[in-house]
């Protein structure tokens, strides 16, 4: 008898775990914003241009919220904005090219990575790695002929534990933000080529800038944990955004005061589970965000307000 009582307590527990299984995986893969058409609330216009972690490239009309897939083949990586009709892509080749958007087509133009655009100069910042001397070099070159290195702006020649080798983050019309040959951050002002340090620690990973703040948003990579900040110019302060810690992969539209960011997360069983990816918009106005698409997860973007 105190044996058929063991059995039954054992198939009681296990129904009782498998149930908490099921409604927390129901759970997880449901939300509660995801019916919730964002343009009613939020009346945004434009278009986003993206590729997600699988780079396939979407075509998302934020009135709307219809998407399309622009190409289902692999894009070659992460993409940029020249102009309207005018893109960029690297990992092509480790390199980067002019991407057709159209056919998927990337025209090789060199060796490069982490692209950055500074339209106002007609200028393309990039990293060079070189393998002789396993050095990363950050590159300056005219947009008219890219192939043309013009200038060196710093090299690096290994990193710290806690630092990550970023795209450099435009800043003003003149400046933009990278990692320094002490993996802290720098600051470099195009029109006098001059580099100085920040005074801010490797350990934040800019991710983008904030321009109705006047704040540059960063991932800070402390011990086993990812946090993110925002980090006033003037004065350094901190502001924690604990919403955005999932965020993987960033897009600020200044014109709403917006940011769209990718996600990633896991079932229950943390990353033993599979992952899932979506897409967000946060307010920084209002502090809250919204999920945009659910099941993909932007990894590159480019916004058009047509």
């Amino acid at each position: 008898m105190k044996y058929k009582n063991l059995t039954l307590k054992k198939y009681i527990y296990f129904f009782i775990v498998l149930c908490v299984i099921i409604f927390s995986l129901l759970f997880w893969g449901c939300n509660k914003n995801e019916d919730m058409n964002p343009s009613a609330k939020l009346q945004l216009t434009g278009v986003l241009i993206f590729t997600d972690n699988s780079r396939k490239l979407y075509k998302y009309d934020l009135n709307t919220t219809k998407i399309d897939t622009i190409l289902n083949n692999r894009v070659p990586g992460r993409i940029i904005k020249i102009s309207p009709t005018e893109f960029m892509a690297e990992g092509y080749f480790d390199g980067f090219g002019k991407l057709d958007i159209k056919n998927g087509n990337c025209t090789y133009i060199r060796n490069g990575s982490r692209l950055c655009y500074i339209k106002s100069h007609k200028k393309i910042f990039f990293y060079e790695f070189i393998r002789e001397e396993k050095v990363h070099r950050l590159c300056m070159a005219s947009i008219d002929s890219p192939d043309k290195l013009q200038q060196t702006i710093n090299t690096i020649k290994e990193f710290n534990y806690f630092s990550y080798l970023f795209p450099p983050v435009q800043i003003s019309e003149n400046e933009i933000v990278c990692l320094g040959e002490d993996s802290n951050l720098w600051q470099y002002n195009i029109s006098t080529e001059i580099l100085t340090p920040t005074g801010i620690s490797g350990k934040y990973t800019p991710q983008a800038w904030i321009s109705k703040h006047n704040t540059l948003l960063c991932k800070f990579r402390g011990e086993g944990s990812i946090h993110t900040y925002e980090i006033n110019w003037e004065n350094k302060n901190i502001i924690a955004r604990p919403m955005l810690n999932s965020m993987y992969y960033s897009k600020y539209l200044d014109k709403y005061d917006m940011i769209i960011y990718g996600t990633r997360t896991y079932g229950l069983f943390g990353e033993l589970s599979a992952e899932r990816y979506d897409t967000f918009i946060y307010s920084f106005k209002d502090n809250f965000n919204i999920k945009l698409i659910s099941h993909i997860g932007i990894s590159s973007a480019v916004y058009l307000d047509e």
